[in-house]
């Protein structure tokens, strides 16, 4: 089975957490917060909502992040 692929542009809450399963794999937790911005009538930058995304991150990856 193929997961789906999803890119996320957006800022760490926190540093992530890197913990190992009982099998021995690398596991690293994340929070990333994205926000939805729209410019204003003065030409002004404006955050209209902010979705936070909890992330695992397993084996290569948990250890790179």
């Amino acid at each position: 089975m193929t997961l789906p692929t999803i890119t996320a542009i957006g800022r760490l809450s926190a540093d992530p957490s890197l913990r190992f399963s009982g099998a021995g794999k690398a596991v690293a937790k994340l929070s990333i917060a994205c926000n939805d911005n729209k410019r204003d009538e003065q030409g002004t930058w404006q955050t209209i909502s902010t979705t936070w995304l909890d992330v695992s991150l397993w084996d290569t990856e948990a250890e790179t992040a």
